[in-house]
């Protein structure tokens, strides 16, 4: 469910328009407001955190330039964090 949610925010981030902000900064942001949702208060959101989860469960390293479309789409069915966006989308 982390790192779905931080697909998608990265997703989002990769649709802004060029000169994009710093997208630690960004990520700092995102962290900031997530910490205030109920479930998100005792995670670890690191940045170091979220790509050891996405090395663990996509199974190569984070690369911020890399669309996290495949990831996120309800539609394809390649990979269980597929299913989990499917799960949200009905």
């Amino acid at each position: 469910m982390l790192l779905y949610d931080f697909l998608v925010f990265v997703d989002n981030y990769q649709r802004l328009k060029d000169p994009k902000p710093n997208i630690e900064e960004e990520i700092k942001k995102w962290q900031e407001f997530r910490k205030k949702k109920n479930p998100w208060r005792d995670m670890d959101l690191s940045f170091d955190n979220l790509k050891k989860l996405y090395r663990e469960i996509i199974g190569k390293e984070f690369n911020e330039k890399e669309s996290q479309n495949s990831f996120i789409n309800p539609n394809n069915r390649d990979k269980r964090i597929n299913e989990l966006a499917y799960r949200y989308s009905v």
